[in-house]
């Protein structure tokens, strides 16, 4: 017979805005020795004993105490993102897709999209999309698909071959071809071992069948009856027509067949080249410009709809499937020229890379050319996404309304300050502010832009100041690594000014790269990410440091105390935190002491206990400044970030391709979990931050923007 359990549980300390993961009360002041304001903090030279913990414990199946449940949905906020696929239909319905994930649907020319949500197409992306037989197929990273309503909904299509089925080879191109449909599969980057990823060219016959191919690294296929043609970056370019031939030996991409059978290809650091049909082969002419080709994966050259002397094309360095990529090297762009037959002429470019191209009917523009089609789409990375013309491609507006895309920094809910209650989403693409937990946003979308002439690198943290920094500034974002340009620092910026499209709203104040950030009383604690943590006075603007002299990121407030957690490893791209080394975690009250002497991805306070998340374990001291310390392992994942609902004792994990996961505080302490998952809802697996405020969890993904849950607690007995 089961007892009813009453739990009772202390208030919780909230801790400040910013990257640190908040509480619910208001901050309190921490203890500061003698004369803080003129000197630093003192380090301790009392560390912890490096002493065995005295629980390492499997993970073993836990009795289950408490359940969480909830739906997780997406906000309608961060649209863009690194788009790789654009393509219309015959009737005029576009479909735009992720680099990482996500299908978007558009029935209005691109001025709004809207997300295929289905509960199989998590992290699903598409390559390549072909009309046949009254139905749309698309080829994607998680195999073979087909739509019977337009692309409102789609259906999985057993091939029979279990390396596509599985998504092992992923389907990236489809043709029709004497009645059937063909495609290639290529194996996908994981199972290559460094190497080039091997093909399947394939038709549908019922099932799929092996067609036999020339070549089978990285291929792609199209094809105008009579003729069939795989193209290869390793191989070259070949033609069928009942046996196969080689007609270009170069490191071809993708091919366009006009309507005379003019093939129009892209190349791996080689530009583009035309081949003119004679009626029996082809002669073909290399396009070259006015740039270095080194790096650069140009994907596309195509004749205008309208006029084949018009010429689009587009490169960039990022890679999609191919194994060369280029990515911060090559030269990115979309042109627009004029094409004689012997050179192009007229040209005009665009910046940031182009991957596809699609035209939309309805309108011409004159041109140096002559007439020109009037719309097109192209997909671009970050603030770009999906870009479109209405001029024939000189000029192109942004044109992704509904496309929550991109790729999440940071999420921070502000617990204090000016801008108390609101949420600073921090991504790869912009910054964005939404309040009512997030359920509306502001009206502004900006960067940082370049100080001194140096760019910062990513936005990380945001917090709030109780009064406005000189007057003004109501907001402080820190930037840091990874940082190409070395442009970082501590930044404050005026929302006012942003709104209102003013100049000079944003101010550095201090300089060099940093991490997360809190505010106690009027004092900025701001982790460094290459040495100990700087404290700015907000209302003199004097900075000091703590003295600790490792790179020290990770700043949070609890108990009314700082907590700071050094970070050894090297910054190794944007996700460093999840794959770090070494590391201490101090509490700093009158001086700093190390409570725990091992690196933790993220980490929790309350009532001086710990949980800390580590790459393998999960950590607890039940008495931050006691020697004793139960580490539990973890089943093997890429662990992400943690947060912490102490008053419901339930810890969330999140992790980078399966998801979120929950387990208790009473499972921790008996020294067996099991991580239970909380994925409904979500499109995505690839969750890179958590944030828990006003009772919703927030998880900011890699490439579908922001989702939020309002989870539900049951303990065993229903209640």
């Amino acid at each position: 017979m089961n007892k009813k359990i009453i739990v009772l549980i202390l208030i919780l300390v909230i801790l400040l805005s910013g990257c640190s993961k908040v509480g619910y009360e208001k901050l309190k002041k921490p203890k500061y020795g003698k004369g803080f304001q003129k000197k630093p903090w003192v380090k301790s030279t009392q560390k912890l004993p490096k002493t065995k913990p005295t629980s390492k414990i499997p993970v073993t199946p836990a009795e289950e105490t408490l359940r969480v449940a909830g739906k997780w949905e997406q906000l309608n906020g961060l649209d863009g993102g690194d788009m790789h696929f654009i393509e219309s239909t015959s009737e005029g319905i576009l479909f735009a897709s992720h680099g990482f994930s996500g299908v978007w649907r558009s029935v209005d020319g691109g001025q709004s999209w809207k997300m295929i949500k289905q509960n199989d197409f998590v992290d699903v992306h598409f390559y390549d999309i072909q009309e046949f037989d009254g139905k749309i197929y698309a080829g994607s990273n998680k195999g073979l698909w087909v739509s019977y309503d337009d692309g409102e909904s789609w259906e999985k299509v057993q091939t029979g071959f279990k390396e596509v089925d599985s998504g092992k080879y992923h389907v990236v191109s489809l043709t029709v071809y004497r009645g059937n449909l063909f495609f290639t599969a290529v194996l996908d980057k994981p199972y290559r071992s460094g190497g080039i990823g091997k093909g399947l060219l394939l038709y549908l016959d019922g099932r799929a069948k092996k067609f036999y191919s020339p070549a089978d690294d990285e291929i792609v296929v199209a094809a105008k009856d009579p003729y069939l043609f795989i193209s290869s970056p390793y191989s070259g370019l070949y033609v069928y027509n009942g046996s196969w031939r080689k007609i270009l030996d170069k490191r071809t991409t993708k091919i366009y067949i006009d309507d005379d059978y003019n093939l129009y290809i892209g190349t791996i650091e080689d530009f583009y080249y035309i081949g003119v049909f004679d009626g029996n082969n082809w002669n073909f002419k290399h396009i070259t410009l006015n740039l270095d080709p080194k790096k650069t994966i140009f994907y596309f050259i195509v004749p205008d709809p309208l006029n084949n002397k018009r010429l689009w094309f587009g490169a960039g360095g990022i890679s999609t499937f191919y194994s060369f990529s280029g990515k911060w090297e090559g030269s990115a762009f979309i042109g627009v020229g004029c094409w004689d037959g012997k050179r192009l002429y007229n040209s005009h470019f665009s910046p940031n890379f182009a991957t596809s191209i699609t035209f939309l009917e309805g309108g011409s523009v004159q041109t140096s050319c002559g007439v020109s089609t009037k719309y097109a789409l192209i997909t671009q990375g970050g603030r770009n996404s999906v870009m479109k013309t209405d001029d024939g491609g000189v000029t192109w507006k942004r044109s992704y309304e509904g496309v929550y895309g991109d790729t999440i920094n940071e999420v921070n809910a502000i617990s204090s300050g000016i801008l108390k209650d609101s949420i600073v989403i921090t991504a790869v693409s912009g910054i964005e502010i939404a309040q009512n937990n997030g359920d509306s946003w502001l009206d502004i979308d900006f960067t940082l832009g370049k100080f001194g002439g140096k760019l910062p690198g990513y936005s990380w943290c945001a917090v709030s100041p109780n009064e406005k920094v000189m007057g003004k500034y109501d907001l402080l974002i820190s930037t840091g690594y990874p940082s190409p340009f070395k442009g970082d620092g501590v930044f404050a910026v005026d929302i006012s000014c942003i709104e209102s499209g003013g100049g000079l709203c944003i101010k550095k104040l201090i300089e060099g790269p940093h991490y997360e950030m809190v505010i106690v009383d009027d004092r900025l604690y701001a982790g460094n990410m290459d040495s100990g943590v700087d404290v700015l006075d907000l209302k003199t603007l004097t900075t000091s440091k703590l003295d600790i002299t490792d790179p020290a990121p990770i700043v949070r407030y609890f108990d009314g105390k700082i907590f700071v957690e050094t970070y050894k490893s090297g910054y190794s791209g944007d996700s460093w935190r999840w794959t770090g080394k070494s590391g201490e975690i101090y509490v700093c009250d009158s001086s700093c002491k190390v409570i725990y002497n091992r690196y933790a991805i993220s980490f929790s306070v309350k009532d001086n206990q710990l949980i800390a998340l580590r790459k393998d374990a999960i950590v607890y001291k039940s008495d931050i400044y006691s020697n004793d310390v139960k580490e539990i392992r973890l089943p093997r994942k890429l662990y992400t970030d943690m947060v912490v609902n102490w008053e419901k004792g339930v810890i969330f994990v999140s992790t980078f391709n399966e998801g979120v996961f929950y387990i208790t505080l009473d499972q921790i302490k008996s020294g067996s979990v099991e991580l239970k998952p909380l994925n409904d809802g979500l499109l995505t697996l690839k969750i890179r931050n958590l944030e828990y405020y006003n009772g919703y969890i927030f998880c900011g993904t890699e490439g579908n923007s922001v989702y939020r849950m309002k989870p539900s607690f049951y303990s065993r007995n229903g209640t």
